[in-house]
């Protein structure tokens, strides 16, 4: 009988001895697992703190106002070698890189070139057969601000209250009164250039199963002008050659 006995005892605690481990197990499986999602969960209030924390909007403010600064130092450095009648736009482009263009008395927006500032001199350098070749300091320009033209495009009220099938209508009309005539035109949208929004439209020929497009024309988004879209035959870069205004009557010549 003692023997039945501690047989028992030996088997009940072996049977507590399994049910502790187990209850242990869970325990430290679910401290572990809480544990780790709040390592999760810090983490992740880490990284979305440090986003927010990070000054992106300081930064690139400052460095928005320098390159609008360089801009216009040398807008005024390349006003004292055009023409009286021309203006200078100047676009950042990157890694102290400008392209410059000039906008003509007749609206014609030509491009001049593409030069690189190095900011510790003032120096404008340009290429010229594979080298990097001086042609002027930004202390050359005298900076008078007033007199710059602001090539930003500041609203769209003029030509959003133009349905697209209307300002196809009212470009073709333009164009034909400027002798161009009996022109399929379609809509290709929008585009950035200089710092300005343009509407998007072009001339094609239809065929059966596909068009071919000819001629792009640009629609100033803020004032209305339209111009034929060129391309510069050495740089590639695009040119534009005003044609008219969207909202420009012209009267009968009775000369």
């Amino acid at each position: 009988m003692k023997k039945i006995k501690r047989m028992y005892i030996i088997i009940i605690l072996i049977f507590i001895s399994i049910i502790s481990r187990y209850k242990f197990r869970n325990i430290e499986r679910e401290e572990t697992g809480q544990t780790a999602k709040k390592e999760n969960d810090g983490a992740l209030q880490n990284f979305e703190a440090g986003l927010n924390a990070m000054p992106m909007s300081e930064m690139e403010m400052e460095e928005h106002e320098e390159q609008n600064e360089l801009t216009g130092r040398l807008e005024a450095y390349y006003k004292t070698f055009l023409q009286p009648n021309e203006t200078p736009i100047c676009i950042y482009e990157g890694m102290n890189k400008f392209a410059v263009y000039k906008k003509t008395l007749e609206k014609n927006i030509i491009f001049v070139d593409v030069v690189f500032v190095e900011k510790e001199t003032n120096r404008i350098f340009t290429w010229q057969e594979d080298e990097m070749i001086p042609i002027g300091n930004l202390e050359d320009g005298k900076v008078n601000f007033s007199e710059m033209q602001d090539f930003s495009n500041k609203s769209y009220i003029l030509m959003k209250k133009m349905a697209g099938d209307e300002l196809l209508v009212n470009v073709m009309s333009k164009l034909e009164q400027n002798g161009l005539n009996h022109l399929n035109l379609i809509y290709d949208g929008t585009i950035k250039f200089l710092n300005r929004n343009y509407y998007m439209i072009s001339s094609f020929e239809s065929f059966e199963d596909h068009i071919i497009r000819n001629q792009g024309y640009y629609i100033d988004s803020t004032n209305g002008d339209i111009y034929c879209v060129a391309e510069d035959a050495e740089s590639l870069r695009t040119e534009l050659f005003y044609i008219d205004n969207l909202y420009l009557e012209k009267f009968p010549d009775f000369s």
